[in-house]
């Protein structure tokens, strides 16, 4: 979701970045791992994962910060100039 209101505007350590817009994600897998592809055991013992990613358009590239929960913790991940 990319939202009207444009809060980094406001904020004066950023305006050297120039920032044009952010965005909020929601997001959530499910998936297993497994060492060959069997259709018979597809959906069994999944593990489900979900997050929250925040993302902008700094200085013509994008930047994210993604934090994600399961069952085998947390992760922090955050990215600059990516792609995506």
């Amino acid at each position: 979701m990319t939202p009207r209101w444009q809060p980094l505007d406001d904020v004066h350590l950023l305006r050297w970045a120039k920032p044009r817009y952010w965005q909020w994600v929601l997001f959530t897998e499910a998936g297993r791992v497994a060492p060959h592809w069997d259709p018979d055991t597809l959906h069994e013992d999944m593990l489900f994962s979900g997050g929250v990613s925040l993302r902008g358009m700094f200085h013509q590239s994008v930047g994210r910060l993604d934090v994600a929960v399961s069952e085998e913790g947390t992760r922090v991940v955050a990215m600059y100039g990516h792609p995506f």
